[in-house]
């Protein structure tokens, strides 16, 4: 057995109980049966007669977004979703793997990123394709439309028959194909008896192996959403018979019951990922969509939950659809890309955007956005981990800082990069040192067990806000480095000046000698224009500038470093670029060692902010 398989089983068996535990068991034997005794699930894999009735009144869910004709032109000469892999790569372990039991199927470090197999077998460019032609029924490229449609849906079943090949080895890609199933028997009326059975066949073997391999206990996340949603949509399809009423009711169970688990109180990511949120409340707005637009369920409780989450979002987007890269990001939509649920129910025009206010706290996810004069907006992270009992999505990013000026990334949290491949790069990524706060000892905030389980995570804790002459003042801290021999306390205050500058100043409290680093990684588009012989360095991002200093330190310009990893940057899932990182290093005693950086928005008065600097 490969050393990483057994520090993630031994890794799950830690945070386990003994149901789930009990639960991986009986899983584990049914994957087993199924491989080897097929005959035994004969019965209850048997497909209950197809109701054009069922088909006929059920609705698919309004969406939003406009499909680009040269987009649907691409998809139609060949373009699919890969990831920024290479679709050749992809087709050919597809072909390699199509025979094989799904639990058989195994990438390779040099097979393509098992992920970006999967997002081209979600099926999304079809959806784009369907929506367009559900906008168009009658247009003039609508023919074209539903014969590419027809084809591309009874090809795709053909290459991948149930349970065979690397599309049914996730549960959670199971669930998102089956609304692109569903809609596809809705448009599609040129599917002939043999094919329309097909997709229907389809539909219900993806929900039966769905609810046999539900993402529970340690696993909840939102892979359980999209296994949710489509059990829901199957539910809907399979309405008439006792196992599709099941398969509803467990849906809008989970949707309902992990709305209150996924969704914070105060509208955050229990994953501690921004963009995880956005896919999960869209697979919630996409299913909200089909229970109330099929009065199936009343969903008034589901969607003030989605309302608190969607203030969160709008707080922190920097722009259309912008959100920063905090925590985990694999590209991934709910629907397809460029398209989404709608995002209220039905007659429901309240705005979601946030009053103009200069300091938003989120207290139950840890997340404080700072409006600093004239034109600059600071998060600050002050929240957990991520989910427990894996933390799964989140980064080791305990107090680090993201800044934007005039809607223009500064300081950026440098992204995901990947999830499989080069395990070094998908280290550094989630670690603490690919984001802008202090690293000590070299270490994480918290232990990397495998490329998404994390232990000994830490707390983040003591936050408070306090208004005085000269501006606010707020400030957290954590205790991710209280594991080590020598334990060491981070605290980080920031003091937002009333006429413009902010000051962050980080402090420390434990014993015995440390090396402390701190960094702040820059957006590749911005250069650093200059270095003021005061020691401010000047950053330029399209004309506009930022300036920044550390007062402790001479900050050295870091970029593209390979040993060890700084200096990089991936603006998307699989794209990995150089950027530039400012860094300083000493070793001292905790509470002799202090970092205070300075950050000015205008050509810097070093009295003043360093005046300010003596009020932390």
């Amino acid at each position: 057995m490969k050393k990483q398989t057994v520090k993630f089983l031994l890794a799950r068996l830690k945070g386990s109980s003994p149901h789930e535990i009990l639960y991986r068991f009986r899983e584990q034997i049914f994957i087993r049966a199924l491989k080897r005794f097929p005959s035994l699930f004969r019965e209850s894999l048997r497909v209950p007669p197809f109701s054009e009735k069922a088909l006929e009144t059920m609705r698919f869910p309004a969406l939003r977004g406009k499909v680009d004709e040269a987009l649907t032109s691409r998809i139609l000469q060949g373009e699919r979703f890969c990831l920024n892999c290479d679709p050749a790569d992809i087709a050919r372990f597809e072909d390699h793997w199509r025979s094989s039991f799904f639990s058989d199927v195994s990438a390779g470090p040099r097979d393509p990123d098992i992920r970006a197999v999967w997002e081209n077998g979600r099926l999304q460019h079809l959806m784009l394709v369907l929506h367009a032609l559900r906008c168009a029924p009658h247009g003039p490229a609508a023919d074209n439309l539903r014969r590419f449609a027809e084809a591309e849906l009874s090809a795709w079943l053909e290459r991948n028959p149930f349970p065979l090949g690397p599309h049914y080895m996730s549960a959670m890609e199971c669930g998102l194909r089956i609304p692109v199933f569903s809609l596809g028997l809705k448009l599609l009326d040129n599917l002939s008896h043999s094919e329309r059975m097909a997709v229907h066949e389809a539909v219900y073997a993806h929900a039966w192996l769905i609810g046999r391999r539900l993402s529970l206990y340690c696993s909840l996340g939102n892979h359980t959403i999209a296994e949710a949603v489509g059990l829901v949509f199957a539910g809907g399809l399979f309405r008439e018979c006792a196992q599709g009423r099941q398969w509803m009711e467990t849906g809008i169970g989970l949707l309902g019951k992990e709305s209150f688990h996924q969704i914070l109180d105060d509208g955050g990511p229990a994953e501690q990922s921004f963009n995880y949120h956005r896919f999960v409340l869209d697979l919630y707005w996409l299913a909200v969509g089909f229970l109330e637009e099929n009065h199936f369920h009343d969903c008034s409780i589901i969607v003030d939950r989605l309302k608190a989450g969607e203030k969160f979002l709008e707080a922190f987007t920097a722009g259309p659809e912008q959100l920063p890269s905090i925590g985990d990001s694999d590209d991934g939509s709910a629907v397809a890309p460029g398209l989404s649920p709608l995002r209220a129910v039905p007659g429901d025009s309240v705005a979601m955007r946030r009053e103009p206010c200069p300091m938003i706290t989120f207290p139950r996810s840890g997340y404080t956005m700072i409006d600093m004069p004239p034109d600059g907006r600071i998060i600050f992270d002050h929240g957990a981990l991520g989910m427990p009992p894996l933390f799964n999505h989140g980064h080791a990013d305990a107090l680090s800082i993201v800044l934007f000026r005039a809607g223009k990334p500064f300081l950026a949290d440098p992204g995901t990069y990947g999830y499989n491949g080069d395990e070094r790069l998908r280290a550094y990524f989630r670690g603490t040192r690919a984001h802008n706060t202090v690293t000590v000892d070299h270490e994480d905030q918290a232990v990397q067990v495998t490329r998404f389980i994390w232990d000994r995570p830490y707390r983040a804790d003591g936050f408070r806000r306090e208004v005085v002459r000269e501006g606010t003042i707020i400030s957290a801290a954590h205790n991710g480095y209280s594991r080590l021999a020598a334990p060491i306390r981070h605290k980080r205050s920031l003091l937002l000046a009333d006429g413009g500058g902010c000051v962050v100043r980080d402090t420390f409290q434990g014993l015995g000698m440390h090396h402390l680093e701190i960094n702040y990684h820059l957006h590749p588009d911005v250069r650093v224009a200059g270095h003021r012989e005061d020691d401010w360095y000047v950053l330029d991002n399209g004309g506009i500038s930022v300036f920044l200093r550390v007062l402790e330190l001479d900050l050295q310009a870091v970029r593209g470093q390979e040993a060890p990893l700084l200096g990089w940057f991936s603006p998307r899932y699989g794209i990995l670029e150089e950027t530039t990182v400012l860094h300083g290093r000493t070793n001292g005693l905790p509470e002799k060692t202090r970092f205070t950086t300075l950050i000015s928005l205008t050509p810097p008065e070093n009295e003043k902010l360093e005046e300010l600097a003596a009020l932390l």
